[in-house]
């Protein structure tokens, strides 16, 4: 445990979460302007399939939804 009191596995997560909701939003943003930027198609596509890959990482009980995040 932290000075806080709680675990640092735990706030790894956490942060981990984030950063998977991230990228998500990344990625749909480009595919937002994709119709005006082609380039911007391309880095939506990585960044979903790097989102995809970071939730992989995530513990079992918390990659299923990334809403409260």
């Amino acid at each position: 445990m932290d000075s806080t009191g709680t675990s640092t596995s735990t706030s790894a997560a956490q942060a981990w979460r984030a950063v998977v909701a991230l990228l998500y939003e990344a990625s749909d943003a480009g595919m937002r302007r994709a119709e005006t930027d082609r380039a911007a198609h391309s880095l939506a596509l990585w960044a979903d399939l790097l989102g995809s890959a970071a939730q992989h990482l995530l513990p079992a009980g918390q990659s299923a939804s990334l809403d409260d995040v």
